[in-house]
C-alpha cells in the first residue's frame, strides 16, 4: 500500500493539515513548505528576482512497488513529466527555482 501513501501526503498539504511521514513531501526533516505565492515573498524579501522556474514530476519509483519498475513505468514517469512542466500548478510535485540578485527597478546583477 506504499504506492498510496504519496497521494494521502498531497492531501494533507492541500488541506494544510501538517501530520508529518518518514518520507515524501511531509518528510520529518524538511523545515518549511512553500506555496507558489509564499515562495515569491521570500524571495522578493531577499532581493532574489526568479530567473527560471520549473516544476519536477511526481518521483513514480519511490510510488510503485518495484516489480512495477521497467519501460511501461519509464514511459509513465517521462509523459508524467512532461505533464508536470506544462500544467505545473496541477501536476507538479515541486517547484525549483533559480534565481539572482535583483532590483526594484528590475535589473539584475
Amino acid at each position: 500500500m506504499e504506492y498510496l501513501a504519496e497521494p494521502v501526503r498531497h492531501v494533507a498539504v492541500a488541506t494544510t493539515s501538517r501530520r508529518y511521514f518518514d518520507r515524501g513531501i511531509l518528510d520529518r526533516t524538511h523545515v518549511r513548505f512553500f506555496t507558489e505565492r509564499s515562495l515569491q515573498r521570500l524571495l522578493a524579501a531577499a532581493g532574489l528576482v526568479v530567473v527560471r522556474r520549473t516544476a519536477t514530476a511526481v518521483p513514480i519509483y519511490h510510488v510503485v512497488p518495484p516489480r512495477w519498475h521497467g519501460r511501461a513505468l519509464a514511459a509513465m514517469h517521462d509523459v508524467s513529466a512532461a505533464l508536470s512542466r506544462g500544467l505545473p500548478r496541477l501536476l507538479g510535485y515541486q517547484f525549483v527555482v533559480l534565481a539572482e540578485c535583483g532590483h526594484r527597478d528590475g535589473r539584475t546583477e
